[in-house]
């Protein structure tokens, strides 16, 4: 009796050993990002350094007129952010009231434009300080590293 007593938890110990190989060879090479494992390299998170076309000067010239219109806009920002949180509340309750969503939109829109016309109006100041080849040096690379590359943040409607 003893010995299937032991046969029997060896065989149920031989399982358990088997289902956990299976099921973590399943998920090693299963497609299906999983929480936290979908996060890119830590290389790609770094912000891009400013174009390496011009002289040490001009970049940190760059460097700090980007730091001036970040910290400029940052109030619209969250600005939006709230007027957007409005939004998702009033689609979110019981009775949704259209024209103020609209008025909303609206609102989120005209500041988006004023952070739009700011940022040409600062790339068009910085364009004065830089050669014509510098120029295209750095047009290539914001076109190559601009917000449409990166995608929008925060601007998804959704139920939280």
């Amino acid at each position: 009796m003893k010995i299937k007593v032991l046969i029997g938890i060896l065989v149920f110990l031989i399982a358990i050993n088997l289902a956990t190989i299976g099921s973590y060879l399943f998920h090693r090479y299963d497609d299906k990002p999983r929480m936290g494992l979908d996060r890119p390299p830590k290389r790609e998170m770094r912000k891009p350094r400013f174009p390496r076309g011009m002289d040490r000067e001009k970049r940190k010239l760059l460097q700090d007129l980007a730091r001036e219109f970040r910290d400029s806009v940052r109030p619209i920002h969250e600005t939006i952010r709230e007027d957007e949180r409005r939004i998702r509340e009033q689609l979110l309750a019981e009775q949704t009231d259209a024209a103020m969503t609209d008025s909303l939109i609206e609102v989120i829109s005209e500041k988006r434009k004023k952070i739009q016309q700011k940022a040409i109006k600062d790339f068009i100041e910085a364009k004065k300080q830089l050669t014509p080849d510098e120029q295209r040096v750095l047009a290539s690379f914001l076109f190559r590293h601009g917000p449409e590359k990166r995608g929008p943040k925060n601007t998804a409607i959704v139920a939280d």
